[in-house]
C-alpha cells in the first residue's frame, strides 16, 4: 500500500485509519497501490513513518517495523516510492519474517529476518513473487537475489577517533602494506589504490618517498599523501562519491589533507544514496550526452531546451556532493524526461558510483547510487614448497587476499618461525563483479584453512550480531585472541626468553623479553585491545611502550625508531593499531623490537604463553554459525 503525507494536522489520526484499510487489503493479498485523491497531498510522496505504519498494520512489532525500514532504506530511499509502489507479502499464514516492496514494476527490495536482524535483497518484482510464495530458503543461493551489504565507503562514525602515520618507502615496502591495518576494509583499501593509480603507478614510487595517511581508529582511510617532488604532491582522499585523487604543490598538500578530511567528515553524515536506480522507471524517457571539450554542463542543458532556472537549481543541489567542473569529457550523463518535464540527470563517476539528481515536488534532490555488486566465490590451496608468498603466487592468489589470511592466522600461527614445506594452506574467498559481471577486486574471506605439522587451523567467516568479531573456529570460538602472538611482519627471532650473555653489556643477563630484528621503521601493532601506561623514554630500553589490556595482562615494546601520531599515556588502542616503528634507541646494537608479555605484573614468555579465545558464540549464534559452517564446508567440497 501507498499513503501520501497529509499536510493537516490531523494527519495521524488519517494515518491510523488508513492502516486500518491496509491491514483488510493485505489479508487478502492485495498488492496494488489506490490512490487516495485528495487536494492537500504531495503526489509521489511516500513518507517514511508510513511506510513504518504499514509494516505495522501488516503485522510486524513496533520494533520489527523501524529495524525493516531501516534495512529497506539500505536499498532505497522510501520518499521515492510512487503510486506504482506496493507491498508483496507470503502466501503462507502465520508470523511475518519476510515482505518485499516493488519499486517501480521492474525492480522490488525484499526484507528477510533472520535471528534477530534483518537482510535486505535487490531483485526483479516477479522474482520477488515466486520468493513470497515458496519462501526464501528454495532460493538462497540464487543468482536473481542480490545480498545488500553496507558499503565498503559507508558513513564514517562520528565517534571515529582520526589516527595520522608518516612513513617512508624502504626497499620492499609496498603501498597496500602501509595503507592496510588490521580493521581496515579490503574493499576500500583496492579502490583508494585504483583512484591513486590514475596520477601515479604505485610500482614507480621510488625508494625514500615520503608520506601520510590519516584513517579513524578502525582502520577506515579518510586520505593519504606521497610527495612526488619537491613541487608536488599525489592525495588520494574520502569524497561523497568514492576516493578522488589529485595533484597538489608540496608546500600546500598539509593544508589540503586536513580541508578534504574535515569535507569528507561532513559530507559523510549528510549524503542521500540509493542501490537501486531512481531512473529506471519504465515512463521515463532518457537521453545520453557528452560534454564537448570548451563547454559545461549548463550549457550542453541548455542545448537539450531545459530552463535555465531548473538548471542553476539542478546545479546547486548536483554541487552538495560533486564539483561539476570535475566533469570528464568521456563521462557518460545521463538526462531524463517524463511526459516532456526535466525528471532527473545521472553522471557515472566510476564502475561503482552514480550521482543522480531527482527533480521532486520540493525541488531538485542529489543521491549517491552505490551500483549493487555481484560476488563469485573462488578456492585455492597453497602447497608450501618454497614460502607462503611464492607459492601463493604460483596459483594466482590476489595479493590482498594473502595480506589478509595472514593477518587472520596470525592468532595462532608464528609466520616466520611455524611455517614448514609440505604445509597446506586453503583458501576460499570473494570476488566482486560490476552489473556488467567485470571482476572488480577481491571481497572477504570465507574460510581459511591451515593444515601444519602438529595443527590444523580453520577459520569461518560469520557475522555476529555482537559485532567486532567476524571469523570463528569450527566450535563457534573467535580466532581472535585476547593478544596478538606476533605484534609485528616480516622479523626474525633474534633472541629468546630466557639467560643470554648481553650484546652490550657482555655478562649473563635474565633476557625477559623476545627480540625481533627487522628494518627501522617497521609497524609495531599493539598485540591486544588496552590503555597505554607508558610512551616515554625509558633508561635502556629507549623509546618505550607498556599497554595495560586488562587486571592482569600488559605488553611492553622497547627500543622504537619513533611512536606512532597520537600514542601517548592515557590514550586507549585497538588490537593491531600501529603505535610505533622498530628502532635502536636505548642500549641496542641494532635495529629490533624487543617485546614483552607481562602477568600480574611479572614478564613471562610470550612464545610459551596459551593465549585465551576473545569470546564464544552464544547458544542462539551458535546455531546459525553451525548452519553456515555446514553449507560453507559443502561448497568448498563441490564448488559447482
Amino acid at each position: 500500500m501507498n499513503y501520501s503525507i497529509f499536510k493537516e494536522n490531523n494527519f495521524f489520526i488519517k494515518v491510523i485509519c488508513l492502516l486500518n484499510i491496509t491491514f483488510l487489503l493485505l489479508a487478502k493479498n492485495v498488492n496494488s497501490i489506490e490512490k487516495i485523491d485528495e487536494g492537500k497531498i504531495y503526489k509521489s510522496k511516500f513518507n517514511e513513518e508510513i511506510l513504518k505504519g504499514v509494516l505495522r498494520g501488516a503485522g510486524l512489532s513496533l520494533e520489527d517495523a523501524y529495524l525493516a525500514t531501516k534495512s529497506f532504506k539500505m536499498a532505497y530511499p522510501p520518499e521515492m516510492l510512487t503510486e506504482l509502489s506496493y507491498l508483496i507479502l507470503p502466501f503462507a499464514e502465520g508470523k511475518l519474517d519476510s515482505f518485499a516492496i516493488n519499486i517501480d514494476g521492474i525492480d522490488a527490495v525484499l526484507i528477510k529476518k533472520f535471528q534477530n536482524k534483518f537482510k535486505t535483497y535487490i531483485t526483479s518484482t516477479n522474482f520477488a513473487h515466486k520468493v513470497l510464495e515458496k519462501g526464501l530458503e528454495h532460493f538462497s543461493d540464487n543468482k536473481n537475489l542480490l545480498e545488500i551489504e553496507n558499503h565498503f565507503q559507508e558513513e564514517i562514525n562520528n565517534n571515529s577517533n582520526l589516527i595520522e602515520e608518516d612513513f617512508i618507502f624502504n626497499k620492499g615496502d609496498t603501498l597496500l602494506n602501509f595503507l592496510y591495518v588490521p580493521g581496515s576494509k579490503r574493499k576500500e583499501i583496492s579502490s583508494a589504490i585504483k583512484s591513486f593509480s590514475s596520477k601515479l603507478n604505485p610500482v614507480k614510487i621510488k625508494l625514500g618517498t615520503k608520506g601520510r595517511i590519516i584513517r579513524t581508529n578502525d582502520g577506515k582511510i579518510i586520505g593519504f599523501f606521497l610527495i612526488k617532488s619537491k613541487y608536488k604532491s599525489v592525495l588520494t582522499y574520502l569524497s561523497a562519491t568514492g576516493y578522488e585523487t589529485i595533484i597538489v604543490p608540496t608546500k600546500k598538500v598539509d593544508k589540503v589533507i586536513y580541508e578534504r578530511v574535515e569535507v569528507s567528515i561532513k559530507k559523510s553524515t549528510k549524503s542521500n544514496s540509493t542501490r537501486i536506480s531512481l531512473l529506471n522507471a519504465p515512463q521515463l524517457k532518457k537521453r545520453k550526452i557528452k560534454i564537448t571539450k570548451g563547454n559545461n554542463l549548463f550549457n550542453m542543458l541548455i542545448k537539450e531546451g531545459i530552463d535555465s532556472k531548473k538548471i542553476g537549481n539542478l546545479l546547486n543541489s548536483l554541487k552538495k556532493i560533486y564539483n561539476p567542473k570535475r566533469i570528464r569529457p568521456d563521462q557518460e550523463i545521463i538526462i531524463a524526461f517524463e511526459k516532456n518535464k526535466l525528471y532527473g540527470l545521472s553522471l557515472g563517476v566510476n564502475e561503482l558510483r552514480e550521482i543522480q539528481v531527482i527533480n521532486t515536488p520540493y525541488g531538485f534532490k542529489e543521491y549517491i547510487f552505490k551500483k549493487p555488486v555481484q560476488k563469485i566465490f573462488i578456492l585455492k590451496e597453497i602447497n608450501i614448497e618454497n614460502s607462503l608468498y611464492v607459492d601463493s603466487l604460483k596459483v594466482n592468489l590476489p595479493q590482498e587476499i594473502l595480506i589478509d589470511m595472514v593477518r587472520l592466522f596470525s592468532y595462532s600461527i608464528d609466520f616466520q618461525r611455524d611455517i614448514r614445506r609440505k604445509n597446506l594452506f586453503i583458501v576460499y574467498y570473494e570476488f566482486l563483479l560490476n552489473y556488467k559481471g567485470e571482476k572488480i577486486m577481491p571481497g572477504n574471506i570465507i574460510y581459511a584453512n591451515a593444515k601444519m605439522e602438529k595443527n590444523n587451523i580453520e577459520m569461518f567467516r560469520y557475522d555476529s550480531n555482537k559485532g567486532g568479531h567476524k571469523y570463528f573456529n569450527s566450535k563457534g570460538e573467535s580466532i581472535r585472541k585476547t593478544l596478538m602472538k606476533t605484534p609485528i611482519d616480516g622479523a626474525r627471532l633474534s633472541s629468546g626468553f630466557g639467560k643470554r650473555r648481553h650484546p652490550v653489556l657482555g655478562f649473563t643477563k635474565m633476557h625477559k623479553g623476545v627480540d625481533f630484528a627487522a628494518k627501522t621503521g617497521t609497524p609495531i601493532y599493539a598485540a591486544g585491545d588496552g590503555l597505554i601506561e607508558r610512551a616515554n623514554t625509558y633508561g635502556g630500553y629507549g623509546k618505550y611502550i607498556r599497554i595495560r589490556h586488562n587486571s592482569e595482562y600488559k605488553t611492553a615494546y622497547a627500543h622504537l625508531h619513533r611512536f606512532a601520531k597520537s600514542i601517548k599515556k592515557g590514550k586507549t588502542v585497538k588490537q593491531g593499531q600501529v603505535i610505533g616503528y622498530v628502532g635502536s634507541t636505548g642500549r641496542s646494537t641494532g635495529p629490533h623490537l624487543h617485546y614483552e608479555i607481562l602477568f600480574n605484573n611479572k614478564q613471562i614468555n610470550p612464545q610459551k604463553l596459551k593465549l585465551p579465545e576473545a569470546r564464544k558464540l552464544s547458544k542462539d549464534e551458535l546455531e546459525e554459525f553451525i548452519k553456515i559452517k555446514e553449507n560453507i564446508l559443502k561448497k568448498i567440497i563441490n564448488p559447482n
